[in-house]
C-alpha cells in the first residue's frame, strides 16, 4: 500500500495525517465542518483510509464515510494490541488509536500515554502491548473554562502566559492551578507506574501538548525523575489508526 491517510475526528477538530510507503508526508490540523474534510481527502486519492471519532457522526457524514470506503477502528475489532478494560465497547477508539501507536513506536516499552485534548486522557500500554486501562480528566482549557464559568468573579484566563510555582495575581493563580494542576496528575501517574511496571516512557499529544512539554520535563527533573524520556509525537494517533488498518488488513 503505497499512500494511507489516517483521519482522527476530535469534538473539535480533524487531524489528517498522509503516509507514502509508511512514513508520514503531511500531518494537518483542520477546524473545518467534517463533510469539507472528507472533500479534502477525497482529493489525497489515498489507497485506502482509517479513521477514528470521538463524537458521533451525523447521518450524512455516515453515509460519506460509506461512499470513499473509509475503515473505521473500533477497540473490539481484531488489533496489534491487548485491550485489558472491562467494558472495550465503551472504551474510545482515540485511545485505542494512541495505544496503538506508543506500541508502534516503542515496542517492548512500557508507556504512559498522554493525549492533551479537549479532555485529557493518560493510557498506559504495558511493555507486552497490552492496554491496561487509564483515566480521563479535564483538558487544560476545560480547566480554566470551568473556573470562569461556574464562578461569578473569576475570569477566563488564557493557557498561554507566566506559570509560576505559586500565583502572584489571580491570572496566574487560576493558570498554575489548572496547568500545574493536570502536570502533578501526570507525575502521579508515572510514579505509580515507574513503582508498579518499571515505566520509564511519557509520550505527549493533542493540540495543548506544547504548553506542558516543558514545565512537565522540568517539574520531573526536580522531583528526581531524571530516567524518564518524555517525546511529543503529534500524529500519535493517527500512526496508531494505521497501524491498526495494517493489522487488521495485511497480516
Amino acid at each position: 500500500m503505497k499512500r494511507f491517510v489516517s483521519v482522527d475526528i476530535g469534538n473539535s477538530s480533524a487531524k489528517v495525517a498522509v503516509y507514502e510507503d509508511g512514513s508520514l508526508r503531511e500531518w494537518s490540523l483542520l477546524r473545518a465542518p467534517l463533510l469539507e474534510v472528507m472533500a479534502r481527502v477525497e482529493s489525497l486519492d489515498a489507497d485506502a483510509v482509517g479513521y477514528c471519532t470521538t463524537r458521533n457522526l451525523s447521518p450524512e457524514e455516515e453515509a460519506e464515510t460509506l461512499r470513499q470506503g473509509w475503515w473505521q477502528l473500533d477497540p473490539q475489532k481484531s488489533l496489534p494490541i491487548k485491550i485489558d478494560y472491562l467494558t472495550p465497547e465503551t472504551l474510545g477508539a482515540d485511545r485505542v488509536a494512541a495505544a496503538a501507536g506508543a506500541a508502534a513506536e516503542f515496542p517492548g516499552e512500557a508507556v504512559l500515554v498522554v493525549d492533551c485534548g479537549t479532555a485529557m486522557t493518560l493510557d498506559f500500554v504495558s511493555a507486552d502491548a497490552e492496554f491496561k486501562g487509564g483515566n480521563i480528566a479535564p483538558g487544560l482549557d476545560m480547566r480554566l473554562r470551568a473556573l470562569h464559568d461556574f464562578t461569578s468573579r473569576l475570569p477566563k484566563v488564557l493557557p498561554l502566559g507566566p506559570l509560576p510555582e505559586l500565583g502572584y495575581d489571580t491570572d496566574t493563580a487560576i493558570r498554575s492551578g489548572a496547568i500545574r494542576g493536570a502536570i502533578y496528575e501526570i507525575i502521579g501517574t508515572l510514579r505509580y507506574l515507574y513503582r508498579e511496571y518499571d515505566c520509564r516512557r511519557l509520550l505527549l499529544t493533542g493540540a495543548d501538548d506544547v504548553i506542558i512539554d516543558n514545565p512537565l520535563k522540568k517539574e520531573l527533573s526536580l522531583s528526581g525523575m531524571n530516567d524518564i524520556e518524555v517525546s511529543r509525537i503529534v500524529e500519535l494517533t493517527s500512526r496508531g489508526i494505521m497501524a491498526c488498518y495494517l493489522y487488521e488488513n495485511e497480516k
